[in-house]
């Protein structure tokens, strides 16, 4: 109660930075700002949300491809 509690933890010489912050590189602005503090400023963009709908899809074929679908659908009517 009434302490100070640090998330993450941060080299000696301040360059390296570690925590968890859930969602942050799903944030194309907050990639980008973090690429450039690090001297990447030119790094290719990735689109988060393209890559991850794409493997969703990727997942749901799978389970297409190996799973009795008819058979679960049954299960939970």
């Amino acid at each position: 109660p009434g302490g100070v509690r640090s998330d993450g933890a941060r080299s000696a010489d301040g360059q390296i930075l570690a925590t968890y912050v859930h969602g942050l590189f799903d944030a194309p602005d907050a990639c980008a700002a973090l690429l450039a503090w690090a001297g990447l400023d030119r790094a290719e963009r990735i689109d988060y949300p393209a890559l991850r709908e794409a493997s969703l899809e990727r997942l749901a074929d799978s389970f297409a491809e190996h799973l009795d679908l008819r058979a679960l659908y049954a299960e939970f009517r």
